[in-house]
This record gives structure tokens, sequence and C-alpha cells, in this order.
């Protein structure tokens, strides 16, 4: 057997169904050679909990989830066989399997099933029955075709690729479909057709079962999935009360790439600041009206939150139009000629590489914003294809890349009509109706990469709008948005990573004819809420404002604080001996790290306990707030600021597996015998290598030890500490008053490990750490110069040291 599940023959693959826990597999797993690989298998998602349980009659149950497992076996002989004997064990569990066999008698104990891959696996996880269903059920066949994408199993050997893929495209083709596009992207394991089903075709699979079509019967496909563009309604602009002022033209190279609709570029807010390139000449067809989301997102990126009257960031912003107008008019929609890993992997690769023999087009860009997300892809436990595609563009071209974790504003919020009646009943209701339906409110596509952060929406603006009575007001300002996706990411990670300000969306006031009413966000108007930005002109406007709300908004707000950091990390005027900053090629995951250092629960962990209740009464209460806080939110004034009581550190570096690299924090004397508050936190960051074909997935695995809390006098709070193991992120916030007596030049010691994960060579990996120190404002304890100092009896010492071995 291997620890892969998705490379190779699919006649090797075999699908374990559990019948019960991942820990009682594993320990029936522990008993028989050759299954020692499946102990690792990530236990997060199949115990139940508050957010992942089974229901019976609405009421959570304390079942496990029911969880399958891909195994690859060593020849198609050895499935056949392993299928073979747990029909026998089946039939009869006291059968005595043939010699060696035997100890699978406890493994199959565990399992549902034993089987090959089959056409529920192609299309479970998809969707693709139930959005057929629905869509004759609501449309009927008006439609001539429907488009999917046809993932293949992925083989390394490009001769078995081409005979797969010509296979599959004969079979298309006897259905009476026609293959739109197709793509292979190696690094990330993506095979991939875009093809058209005849509606015909369609309606037999829904009256006749999944059968009846043969693609989705062929060995080749792994998965099936519905091919539904991307979408963004088009805002509601007005004329602004005033423009801001002209800015001399700026020539300075890019840092910032935004991957999304075509803006304005001429826009007032926007003129001398943006840069288009538009390879497929998507302009030709591209109204002004229509430009609404790209113009939005660029005016977050560039000036924020038009109300809050910020300065545009240093520099211009480098734009690739990734959508395009819909037929009618009302929306923007993702090229839908191209798969969207395909169409990333051709942006990017432009941006930094350059293509089709043309050099780069920006290759001074580090950070890549991605206000974009896939509904139909909500992640469950499986890596998608874009998310797989920007992890390995990630480390490769060694770029920050910023997504938003998405919104859920088709679900809907159900509460109880008497919540309505004030503003805490409401505000408890909502969100306890969200908590409870978390396990539908995922990440969407590709915001669980590991490589990238994942940005999820703040109920926050500056517009100072008030709710009419006409709407309801259904979260506390500075809140997660109740239609933000939620976490955790892959192998159970922190994810999202943060949170930012995403605008406040309203809620329509439903009429009180029930025991229970059903709320959804609305549109904002001319007075807001949400953020102020640049829009196109409607109705013979020369410009035109919008206010808008979502995570886009927030991923862009975090694109901008990443610029800034940027900045100052390139500013000469910002370094000075024995203190320079790391080199330029650490300033992607300097950012990285950079930006989840400065995020904090703050108010948010007291609210979502009051607002859930005992629920988080539990020793689970960390676990359960990470999943819906992450790290917590950004404060963007706090991501490369030192104060006279808070000390900043940045540090980074190489390292292989096997690697350790020690930094000293210095500590301020005057917190020695000191009982007054303060605070510690440690960011690790680090971009990863992946392998897809592995289940670990993650290439390199780095550790922070915990730091010592009796020498800091402070204890763990914030983010919960195992989540943290399982990203690229790994974050520790110590927070106390207790006295402490350290030695003179006390330090705190942080270890970096480097360990492999799912690859075995000494690949070398870039890193981040940083340290900060702060006490509260009141206190006399000058840690910035203190801690100054001890740097440079370190710096000194390190000198004096080099001297001597010469």
């Amino acid at each position: 057997m291997h620890e892969a599940a998705d490379e190779g023959d699919p006649s090797l693959i075999v699908v374990f169904d559990l019948a019960g826990t991942v820990e009682d597999f594993r320990k029936a797993a522990a008993k028989v050679p050759g299954f020692d690989y499946l102990l690792e298998v990530d236990e997060e998602k199949s115990q139940p909990d508050s957010l992942f349980h089974l229901e019976e009659h609405s009421v959570a149950v304390n079942k496990p989830v029911p969880r399958t497992l891909h195994v690859v076996m060593s020849d198609a002989a050895a499935a056949r066989q392993l299928v073979s004997l747990f029909k026998q064990w089946e039939e009869n569990p006291r059968v005595t399997l043939r010699t060696g066999f035997n100890p699978l008698k406890q493994v199959f104990a565990q399992l549902r099933n034993v089987r090959p891959w089959s056409i529920q696996d192609r299309v479970r996880e998809t969707g693709l029955l139930e959005e057929w269903s629905e869509d004759l059920e609501a449309a009927g066949p008006y439609r001539s075709s429907k488009r999917v994408e046809i993932e293949l199993w992925f083989r390394s050997d490009a001769d078995l690729r081409i005979r797969a893929e010509g296979h599959v495209r004969r079979v298309v083709s006897a259905s009476g479909g026609q293959v739109v596009s197709s793509t292979i992207i190696a690094e990330a394991s993506y095979h991939a057709l875009l093809a058209d089903i005849p509606i015909q075709a369609v309606e037999s699979v829904v009256k006749d079962g999944a059968e009846s079509l043969a693609v989705l019967t062929t060995d080749a496909v792994m998965f099936v999935s519905p091919y539904r563009p991307m979408s963004f309604e088009t805002t509601s602009a007005f004329e602004p009360q005033e423009l801001p002022t002209p800015t001399e033209a700026d020539t300075s190279p890019p840092r910032v790439a935004l991957l999304d609709g075509l803006p304005i570029a001429n826009h007032p807010h926007l003129a001398g600041k943006v840069i288009v390139d538009d390879p497929d000449d998507l302009a030709q067809e591209y109204p002004i009206s229509a430009r609404a989301h790209g113009t939005a997102m660029a005016s977050l990126i560039i000036r924020g939150d038009l109300r809050d009257g910020s300065q545009p960031i240093a520099g211009r912003i480098y734009v690739r139009p990734i959508l395009t107008p819909h037929e009618f008019g009302d929306r923007e929609v993702a090229k839908s000629d191209l798969l969207f890993p395909d169409l990333l992997h051709r942006s990017i690769k432009r941006i930094v590489d350059g293509d089709d023999g043309s050099p780069a087009a920006a290759p001074s860009v580090r950070v890549i914003n991605l206000s974009i997300g896939d509904d139909t892809k909500v992640f469950v436990n499986r890596m998608s294809p874009a998310a797989r595609v920007i992890d390995w563009l990630s480390v490769n071209y060694n770029v920050l890349i910023i997504v938003s974790a998405g919104n859920h504003v088709r679900l809907p919020i159900e509460i109880p009509a008497s919540a309505t009646s004030s503003a805490e009943t409401l505000h408890s209701a909502a969100r306890q109706a969200t908590y409870a339906s978390a396990r539908h409110r995922g990440m969407l596509s590709p915001a669980e990469s590991i490589n990238a952060i994942s940005v999820g929406a703040l109920h926050q603006d500056s517009s100072g709008a008030q709710a009419p009575d006409t709407v309801l007001d259904a979260t506390a300002e500075g809140a997660p948005a109740l239609y933000s996706a939620v976490g955790l990411g892959f192998r159970g990670s922190v994810k999202p990573d943060l949170y930012m300000s995403a605008g406040r969306a309203f809620y329509s006031r439903p009429p009180q004819d029930g025991n229970s009413v059903r709320i959804k966000p609305g549109q904002p108007g001319n007075e807001g809420p949400g953020h102020l930005v640049a829009g196109p002109p409607h109705s013979g406007l020369k410009t035109g404002v919008a206010y808008t709300h979502g995570s886009s908004n927030a991923a862009a707000l975090a694109t901008r604080t990443a610029a800034s950091i940027f900045s100052t990390l390139e500013d000469p005027s910002q370094v000075g001996d024995p203190f320079p900053w790391p080199d330029a090629q650490y300033h992607p995951v300097l950012v990285k790290a950079l930006l989840v250092h400065s995020a904090r629960w703050g108010i948010n962990k007291d609210r979502l306990i009051a607002e859930l209740g005992p629920l988080h009464e539990t020793l689970r209460a960390r676990r359960n707030l990470t999943k819906l806080l992450g790290y917590g939110s950004v404060d963007s004034n706090r991501a490369m600021s030192a104060l006279t009581n808070r000390a900043l550190i940045v540090g980074a570096g190489t390292l292989r597996a096997g690697d350790r690299q020690r930094f000293e924090f210095p500590l301020p004397a005057d917190l020695r015998s000191s009982t007054a508050w303060r605070r510690l936190t440690v960011t690790l960051a680090w971009l990863t290598p992946i392998e897809p074909s592995s289940r670990k997935y993650r290439g390199v695995k780095l550790t922070l030890k915990d730091p010592d809390t009796n020498i800091i006098g402070a204890s763990a709070s914030q983010a919960d500490y195992w989540p943290s193991l399982n990203g690229t992120v790994q974050q520790h916030v110590l927070d106390g008053s207790a006295g402490v007596n350290f030695g003179e030049n006390g330090v705190i010691r942080l270890d970096v490990d480097a360990h492999s994960d799912a690859i075995k060579d000494s690949t070398p990996v870039r890193f981040a750490l940083v340290t900060s120190l702060e006490v509260a404002p009141s206190t006399s304890v000058n840690v910035f110069d203190q801690v100054r100092a001890g740097l440079r009896i370190q710096a000194s010492a390190r000198t004096a040291a080099q001297v001597r071995t010469r």
C-alpha cells in the first residue's frame, strides 16, 4: 500500500467506508502490517463536536461523521483481493482468512464497506446530481447543455495522461457532448477537461440514475463537478460629493497584483495607480457600466474605505482581468471557457515568469490578491485543484497570495420570530443559527490553500449608517459577518487565517407570520451600510461610487495592509545598524507572518461566548472559537509599529528538514518582579512545497517549541494550539501578570525546527519569525528601549565571537 490517494491507476484505488471513529480504526490498523501510514489520518474532521456532527430530528447527536478513506494498493490484483477478503468476512465474520490475512478482520470490523472507486465517489462531494436536479426543476430543459469539470486521475506518465484524456474525450463525444478545453498542471497533480453535456443526457441522469451517463462510469475519471462561473452582482453607484486631488503619475514598479474584473483605470480614485494587463482583450466586450467588482477591489487596495479619507498606497497595482460581463448585464462572471485552476496558473505565471515566449508582465509583484471564490467547491476535507495550484505557485514564485474566505449569502438564517424584538436577542439567535449550520458554511475554493492567507469578513465599516425599521442589523459591529465562511482548514489547520473589515450588511426584516423567520442580507443604498468604493457611473453620471460588503472587501483591505508592510520593509530610512531587515527574498513570508502577528481575538472572544451560550462552557471552547475567529481580527496600525510599551522583532531564514535555528528575545530588566500585565506574541510562518499525491500534502513542517511561560509569567490564550500545527502559520499568544524573576540579560529562547512531512528530501524552506512583547500603557517599563539594548548586547557578542575565530 501507499499513502497516496490521488496518484496512479484508478484500478489500484480501494475505498474504505468507516463505520466507527478514526481512533477505533487507528487502533485496529496498528495491529496489521502495511496499515501503519493510515494511523496518520487526521481526526479533526471525523470526531463529532459542536461544529461537525450528525443530526437526528434536527438535534445534534454525539456520533462520528461517516468518513471515507481512499487507499492506493501496490497492484490491481492486490486491490481486488482486498475487496474479496472483505466480502468473505462480511458474509461470515468468523471466517478464517488465508494465511497472513487474518489480522485484517480487526480492520474490517471498523468498516462499513471496502470497494473499488465508483460512481458515487465521482459525484458525492461535488454536488453534481443535486445541482442538475434542482436546475431541471427550477428552469426545465430550456438549456441545450450543462457545463461540467471532469477531473481525471493524475498520471505521472505523460503517455498515460494522453491515452486517458483521449478516452474521456471519446466518451464525452459519444454522449453528444463537447470538450471546451483541457489542462494539465503536473506540479499540482491536476488533469481536467471542461465539457458541455447535452441536456437530454442530464435529464436521463436525473430520471434514471448516474449509471446512464458513460462519463460518470469511466475509470479514468476521478470527479465530475458542476461548472458554474463565479459571479458578482453589479453594484448600484451614485455620484460622489467630492473627488480626490489628482496625484502625480507614479512610475514605480508594482508590488501588488489584482486578479479580478476589469477596473475603470481612469476613475478619479484610481487614476495613475493602476496598470491594466488585458491579454485576452476583454475590454472590447466590457462596458464601463459593468466594471464594478474590479473597480471596487482596486479602490479598496489603493485607498481603503473612501469614508476614511486614507492616503493611497505607495506605488501602482497591476491588474489582470479574469472576469467578464454576464450576457444579461447584471453581474460579472469568471471566464467560462477555461477551467479556473488553469486561469489562475496562466495569470500568475504571466505576471512573474512570462508566457508564450513573452517576458514577465510584472516581475516586481510580490503580493497577489484573489477576492474570488468558487461556491461549487465548498471545502470539506479535500484540497481543491485551485488551492493546490495556488500552493505550488506561492512557493515556486515566492509570492504571497491573499484569498477571500467566501460568502454564504444563499444559505438561509432561520431564527425564532420573537428574537427580532431586541438587538441582544437578535444577535444571539442569528449567531446560534449560523453556528448550527457551520458545516455547510465552509470556505470557498481556493481559500483552503495552506500557503495563502485566507481572510474572513467582519461586520464593520465607517459608513455610520443606522438601520431603519424596515431592516435588521443582525450582528454587532466588529463581529464576524454572519455570511462569512468559517474553518477549519485542511487537516484541521487554522483557517481562515485572519478577519478584516468587510462592510456591514443589513438584513431584510421578514413578515411575522409564524414561530420562526428567515433573514437574508440586502443590498446597501446610497447611505450605506458598507465600504464606500469607486464604482462605474450610471444614468448619465460622470463618475460613481458605491457601498459594498463581503469577504472580497476584507481580502482587499488585507492586501492593502500587506502593501503597507512591504513599503516599510523596503524603506531605507527604516533600516539601521546593527538591525537590518532580512533580505528581500524573505519579504513575502515576512509579510505573511506580520499580518497574522497583528491579529487578535479581542472583544469577539467574549462576544461569541456570550452569544453562543453554554455551548462554549467546555474544554473545547478555544478549539471552537478558533474555527470562528482564526487568529483574529487584524489591527493594521500594529502590523509594523513599536511603541515605548511594545517591542517588535522580526527574523527570517531558510531551513531544511533536520535543521534548527535558535532566536533569543532579550527581556526588559524592569519586568523582573513586576506584576504588570504583559503579552508575548510569537508568530512563525513559512511557504511549503507540496506533494499533492500524499495524504499529508504539506511538504515540510516547521515547529516552534512552546515559549517558557514561567519566565514571562503568562499563559496561553487566543487560537488553539493543535490546529496551528497543521498549516503554515504557528502562533503563540501568552497573557498574564504573574511575578517573574529572571537573571541579568534574561532571554526567551525560541527554537524553530524543520521536519520532513510529505516530502522526504532536504528541500529548503523560507520562513519568518515575528516576536513582540508589550505591557500595559500605564506601566513604567520601557519595553522598546530595554529590548533594543539587549539586542545590541547580543550583536556585540556575535561580533566579538567572529573576531576571536579569525
